[in-house]
């Protein structure tokens, strides 16, 4: 199975698996969360000092790629 079927399954990314998805560097999707021009959730943090839980829905994720190559 290629990678590419692999996601084509998954409804949502980590930070790393959606720039594995959108061919760019970890750096670059944080940067787009940052910039506010990516949608994403937090999830609650499960008693590890606070740290947060990024996912991106793969739907937000393929509109912004979409919208970003047009």
């Amino acid at each position: 199975m290629s990678e590419i079927n692999t996601h084509s399954k998954q409804r949502a990314f980590t930070v790393q698996e959606a720039a594995k998805y959108a061919g760019v560097a970890y750096s670059t999707v944080r940067n787009w969360i940052a910039d506010g021009v990516l949608n994403y959730e937090e999830l609650p943090s499960r008693g590890n000092g606070g740290k947060r839980f990024v996912r991106i829905r793969r739907s937000d994720m393929d509109a912004f790629l979409n919208s970003y190559r047009n």
